[in-house]
């Protein structure tokens, strides 16, 4: 910024106040911004007034207190073009008040009197010499009744500041928004956003995660000697709840979420295949009856499944799928009955009490929590209950609330899976950590 020009007054009727807009075009005809002349005279005139009022906001004049001067202070990014606009104001000032005395001796004196003629030839130097640039203080002092005490020089100092010293701030406040903005997302994300979410919020212990997979893939995973993240991950997953059902003497599991979007049928699904693998005899209940989905993984027919056995159509043993000598499938099947009445009658406890008899273990997949009745017939009916969440996607306020009737009526939840994790670093360097 350039403190320019002290002024003094000889008139006091003559205030720093009176810049008019006529002094401001002056000042933009030495910058180069006037619109071309040839171009249409309103596009002009929007433009001078729009380059006024931007001037405007960079100018400011203030009295000394007890004289008549008064300074002009100009704010601009360039040192040079801060003291050269100074100093134009502050000669066009000069240029204003010799107009009005030229103006006064007019009408007083006429045309031809020599001190007219003179003023008339003072002002036209003055004009044509308002560039800005540094002048020898007797010519700038000029002939007018306002003086001009000391003309504006370039600033050596910014009145921003060190540059260095902004730079500094502007990096550590950088960090500190930085900080603010990720506590300020993570409030407004109410999803699981890693294991210690997952035990802190819902007081339960995890079981095992699942990584994320960067395609929609609902397959099952094949045996094969590569061993990849995903079967290990499924082999862990599948080892720990081996170890919890055979700890705690379950037999039969019940695996439930949300919505079938959490991807906990394929999570069944590749559960009960690690464990067949395994050598033990395993059987999975598609209890998902308005939207079943083990049928298409394990690709076969859903021609008959549950319903059939809870309506006493078939018995188990006929609507059972062998997948191979370890793992058999119960599709959902079709029915047109509400499902409540089919979980809720005496032909579901037999069928569970049946194929806990034949089988090792027993999963029953029921991707439906928002129906709490249904999913509390179903956990009252099985030795325990496995939650699938999937991070980034499931709220957790969600999820508290719609578990809170099955802890109300005493379901054994004994653990949760997270779906879909990802890794702040690749994951085979957590096993070093």
């Amino acid at each position: 910024m350039a403190k320019s020009d002290t002024v003094s007054s000889e008139n006091e009727s003559q205030s720093y106040s009176d810049l008019n807009d006529d002094r401001q075009i002056r000042i933009l005809r030495t910058k180069g911004e006037l619109a071309n002349p040839s171009g249409n005279i309103y596009e002009q005139a929007y433009a001078f007034r729009q380059a006024v009022e931007n001037l405007k906001k960079n100018i400011r004049a203030e009295p000394i207190g007890d004289t008549l001067l008064f300074t002009i202070h100009v704010s601009d990014f360039n040192p040079e073009s801060a003291a050269m606009i100074a100093n134009v104001v502050s000669r066009s000032y000069i240029i204003f008040d010799l107009e009005q005395q030229l103006a006064e001796l007019q009408l007083k004196y006429g045309e031809k009197q020599s001190i007219v003629v003179q003023l008339r030839e003072n002002i036209e130097k003055l004009t044509q010499n308002l560039t800005g640039a540094t002048l020898p203080d007797i010519e700038a002092i000029g002939p007018a009744s306002v003086k001009i005490i000391e003309q504006a020089l370039v600033p050596l100092l910014s009145t921003g500041g060190e540059k260095k010293l902004s730079l500094v701030l502007a990096f550590f406040m950088s960090i500190f928004m930085g900080v603010m903005l990720a506590f300020g997302f993570e409030y407004i994300d109410q999803t699981f956003k890693s294991p210690r979410d997952v035990e802190t919020f819902l007081n339960l212990p995890l079981l095992g995660a699942i990584p994320k997979k960067w395609f929609k893939n609902k397959s099952l995973l094949r045996e094969t000697k590569k061993v990849t993240v995903f079967h290990s991950s499924y082999h862990d997953l599948s080892d720990q709840i081996y170890l919890l059902m055979k700890d705690k003497k379950l037999k039969t599991l019940l695996i439930t979420a949300v919505s079938h979007l959490e991807g906990s049928t394929t999570i069944v699904a590749n559960i009960c295949l690690s464990l067949a693998r395994e050598g033990h005899k395993v059987l999975v209940i598609d209890a998902n009856l308005k939207s079943p989905e083990i049928h298409e993984i394990f690709k076969i027919p859903n021609n008959s499944g549950l319903t059939h056995v809870l309506e006493g159509k078939l018995a188990l043993k006929e609507a059972v799928n062998e997948i191979d000598c370890n793992l058999s499938v119960l599709t959902a099947g079709n029915t047109t009955l509400n499902p409540t009445l089919l979980f809720d009658s005496t032909h579901m406890a037999n069928t569970i009490k049946e194929a806990k008899e034949k089988y090792g273990f027993v999963f029953v997949d029921y991707a439906n929590l928002r129906n709490s009745h249904d999913a509390d017939i179903l956990s009252s009916s099985l030795d325990g209950t496995v939650l699938v969440v999937n991070e980034s996607k499931t709220k957790r306020p969600v999820i508290k609330a719609l578990i809170a009737p099955l802890i109300q009526k005493k379901a054994n939840l004994i653990g949760v899976i997270l779906n879909n994790r990802t890794f702040a670093i690749p994951r085979v360097l957590y096993k070093w950590l």
